[in-house]
């Protein structure tokens, strides 16, 4: 089986795995010379194909590293102090506050409704730029992500 791996997010990166094993891995930083690079990882999907001597045609999933998705203009809005007044500055006041739990649960709630046509609009999106069907795309969560890189 052939995956192709997108994290769109901060420090965006590509990878493939073929049958489990890693064959290509790269930042989009390495490529477009742009540190800590946020956005879709064009450079990086390219050459990981071109590593792995494949195509886009020969993917049998892209497995996308987040359920939560979020747009480069949202997460550079969220850096600004400005933006006290969001949902997640307020939540990263109250880190250390007994209501922080609380809050945290009914603000990734707020995320999960906000994010589904998000989600699908961005799927979408990554379909059409990489020519496949969106049934192919799956969302996987990141903090499993990182956990089943451990074993």
């Amino acid at each position: 089986m052939k995956i192709l791996g997108i994290h769109d997010g901060h420090n965006a990166t590509a990878c493939i795995l073929i049958d489990g094993k890693i064959i290509a891995c790269i930042q989009e930083e390495r490529l477009n010379r742009n540190k800590n690079w946020l956005g879709f990882p064009e450079k990086s999907i390219q050459e990981c194909l071109r590593i792995a001597k494949i195509g886009i045609e020969d993917i049998d999933y892209v497995a996308l590293g987040s359920k939560y998705m979020i747009s480069r203009e949202e997460f550079l809005k969220e850096k600004f102090p400005e933006n006290l007044k969001r949902p997640s500055r307020f939540i990263h006041v109250l880190r250390y506050t007994h209501t922080y739990d609380i809050i945290k649960s009914v603000f990734y709630k707020y995320l999960k409704l906000r994010g589904k046509d998000k989600i699908k609009d961005r799927k979408r999106r990554i379909a059409r730029y990489l020519g496949i069907s969106e049934d192919k795309i799956i969302l996987v969560d990141h903090h499993l992500a990182h956990a089943s890189a451990s074993y």
